[in-house]
C-alpha cells in the first residue's frame, strides 16, 4: 500500500511573509497550504496523513449517535448479511 508523504515547509513568499507550507497529493491532487505558524502546519499535515490512510484502508471518520458496542453490532450485522447475500446467491 502506497502511502502519500506530505512535507512542511518554511518559505518567503513574494510579499516577504515567512508562513510554512505542507505539500503533497491527496486522491492524486496537489495540495499546498499556507499556515501562519509551524504548529498549525503540523496539524494539518498530521489530519492529511489521516485521509490518506483512512483512504487507502476503506475507512472512514462518521458521526454517529450509536454508542461503541451499537456501532460493533452493526458492523456485525451488514458483515452477517453480506456473508448471507453470497451465500444465497452462490
Amino acid at each position: 500500500m502506497e502511502q502519500t508523504k506530505f512535507n512542511v515547509s518554511r518559505f518567503e513568499n513574494r510579499t516577504g511573509t515567512v508562513p510554512w507550507r505542507v505539500t503533497g497529493y491527496l486522491y492524486g491532487i496537489r495540495v499546498r497550504k499556507n499556515f501562519p505558524t509551524r504548529e498549525e502546519a503540523a496539524a494539518e499535515k498530521a489530519a492529511l496523513e489521516i485521509k490518506a490512510i483512512q483512504t487507502a484502508s476503506g475507512q472512514r471518520a462518521a458521526v454517529t449517535s450509536l454508542s461503541d458496542v451499537q456501532l460493533r453490532e452493526a458492523e456485525s450485522l451488514f458483515h452477517l448479511v453480506a456473508v448471507k447475500a453470497m451465500r444465497i446467491g452462490a
